[in-house]
Order: structure tokens, then sequence, then C-alpha cells
């Protein structure tokens, strides 16, 4: 999908960091970006979307016309001291994407410390209009905010992720370390935030399904493109991976509490007995970590896409959500204890122990209300 774009804008480094900006993108999505130079009319022709930078004559910062339409021109509007990162988002949020906090059905995610925001509270609102594609609310997103943004204090969060919220019942800001790293990290896209470009620009006429929150794109009609943990021509296949006493398939979780210990490469799914899509897991790790290397789980016969996403670290991936194209959350420190609550009757556990590294899981189900 091609997008032309235009500067009114003279600063020749806010104006590097938008070309900086766009190829980033343009290297990571389908998205194709080119300069309208000066004497081509694209403003009439409405077979493109247009982007314009121009100057805003103070600090604040606007993005006018976010999220517009494809096909539409938007002007994104910057201050003579706006940062690369901060430029980037401005553009993808002007492409659509926003900040996943602002997601209509955030409340199943994370709880507004209301009592800690210094400022900026509509920047806390949710956008009612907003169209996810099919995605799911994404911790991992390059869009997503550190968890204690526009603090009065910064030791405790403004967005605590309800997965330990709602076990530990406070807002400190070291109780969501697991977030935090993951937040904090992310200077790159998410498998969601490719797929919601790719579908939003980019969408296949293919009438068949991906599944596990796979996606098809129109540049690769007939592949669908796996989140992290699954593969198969229509991602329906599980990265199933170890030897006993690693779980064959799911692990039946009901109310009482059990527990397993993983010592070996493994991965296998939690499934609550019975229960419906409202329901939950509890699950609780103790994680011992005596090596710090990657292991790589493959055969000779795999792809190097299929390689690439079972790369996993010796601090495990946990997923925990939904939407299986979520961002996964890790362990990270070399002993660990923690506790999280699924999104959902179901959890994804991929590690790669290699015989030094432990993990012990204390597991059960709970019914809710809702």
């Amino acid at each position: 999908s091609l997008i032309y774009y235009r500067f009114n804008i003279t600063n020749s480094t806010v104006k590097d960091d938008i070309r900086r900006a766009l190829y980033f993108i343009g290297n990571e999505t389908c998205l194709t970006f080119k300069e309208a130079i000066s004497g081509v009319v694209v403003d009439t022709d409405y077979t493109y979307t247009k982007l314009t930078f121009t100057s805003f004559p103070s600090h604040v910062n606007i993005t006018y016309n976010v999220g517009a339409e494809i096909n539409k021109h938007t002007t994104i509007y910057l201050s003579t001291n706006e940062k690369y990162f901060d430029i980037l988002q401005w553009i993808l949020e002007a492409l659509g994407l926003i900040h996943p906090h602002q997601r209509p059905d955030r409340d199943d995610y994370v709880k507004v410390n209301c009592d800690n925001i210094k400022d900026h509270k509509n920047f806390f609102a949710k956008k009612s209009n907003y169209n996810p594609e099919g995605t799911g609310y994404d911790f991992g997103s390059i869009m997503h905010v550190p968890l204690n943004k526009y603090a009065k204090n910064d030791s405790e969060v403004t967005l605590a992720p309800l997965s330990m919220e709602a076990i530990y019942h406070n807002f400190s800001y070291h109780n969501f370390s697991l977030y935090n790293k993951l937040i904090n990290e992310t200077k790159t896209f998410s498998f969601n935030d490719k797929k919601y470009l790719s579908l939003k620009f980019c969408p296949s006429n293919s009438s068949s399904q991906c599944q596990n929150g796979g996606y098809r794109t129109s540049l690769q009609p007939d592949t669908c493109v796996c989140p992290e943990g699954f593969k198969g021509d229509d991602c329906g296949v599980f990265n199933k991976f170890g030897e006993s006493p690693c779980p064959n398939n799911s692990l039946q979780v009901t109310s009482d509490n059990q527990n397993i210990t993983i010592r070996r490469n493994c991965s296998f799914v939690f499934a609550g007995a019975g229960l419906g899509q409202n329901n939950n897991l509890t699950l609780c790790f103790k994680l011992t970590k005596n090596q710090s290397n990657v292991i790589t789980i493959s055969s000779q016969s795999d792809s190097e896409s299929t390689k690439k996403s079972e790369r996993l670290y010796k601090n495990g991936l946990f997923k925990i959500y939904k939407d299986p194209g979520s961002s996964g959350l890790s362990s990270i420190n070399s002993s660990n204890e923690f506790c999280l609550r699924t999104q959902g009757p179901k959890a994804y556990i991929y590690f790669a122990g290699g015989g030094a590294n432990q993990l012990k899981i204390t597991y059960s189900a709970q019914q809710t209300s809702d």
C-alpha cells in the first residue's frame, strides 16, 4: 500500500527523524512511503493515503485527523524539539494504531489508578470508535506506554495489569516487573502491531481463515502469518516440543490446587476443565535459573520462519490472553516467583529448561460471576 508524504516543515533534524521513522515502518510492514515531490499533484487523487508533516507553534504536540481512513489526507503537527520515537508513535497513531490502554475493551486488561494521575487525564480516556482489526490488547505493542505514565508518584503505576493486580491488589510499580520489562524494552513492532497495519492497508481477499490469531495479506494471500508459538498452513498447530515428564497435550485444570515441575525443554497448554470463555486460571511460577543462554528447538525439516518462532529463552514464555497473537510474558530474574491470572480458560507455556533450569507451576481454575 503506497502512502505519499510531504513536508511543510524546515527543521532538518526533525525531517531526518521522520524519514527514519517512515523507513522503519516500511521495512517492517506492507506499507511503502513516497515523498510527494513539488509539482506532482496528489491532493486530488483519492486513490492514495497522504500524510503532511507541519510545524506546531508551541511545545504541545497534536495529530489532526488521527486514524484517518485509507485514501484520506492526514496532517501531523510536530514541535521542533520532537524526538525520534515520539515521531514514530505520532505517525503510527495517524495510521490508526492507538495506545492499547485507550481501547474500548481496556478494562478487561488494565485497571486505571486515577488517584495517581498527575495531569493529562484525557490521555487515559477510551476511544469508543476504534476498530482493532481483530487484534487483542497487547502489552508488547510499540504503542504501549510505561505503566507509570503521568504518575504523581512514580513508585506506583497509573495502569495496573489485571492479571497481577487481581491477585496482589496493589499498585506498586515493582510488582509488575514482568510487564515493565516487556513494555520498556519494546522499540519495535509486536505481532499484533503488524497484523493491525496489514489488515487495514493490505488485506487479503482469501476466504480461508487463519487460526490462533494468524492473518493473511494481499502480498501473500495464500499464506498465514502465525504468531510466536504456532505454525502450520493455517496457524492451527501448537508448537509442541519436549519429552516426558512434559505433558503430551493439554493439562486439564480444575478448582483444586495442582503443580508441575519442568526441568527440560517443554511446551504445553493449560486448559480449564469444562470452563467457559469468561472463566480464568491462576498460575503461580517459581523459576530457578542456572543458565542464561538461548536454546533453539527445531528440526532439519523446519523452515527458517518456524525456527525463529521456536527460539525460546531460558526464562520461559507465557501466553495468558485470549488472543494468542498478543505478546507473551517472560520471567526476568535468575530466581523469581510470581503469580498470573489468565484472561480466559487457556494458557500457553514454552520453557527451555535444558536440564539446568527448573520451573515449578502451581495452578487452579476459578469460576467468574460475569
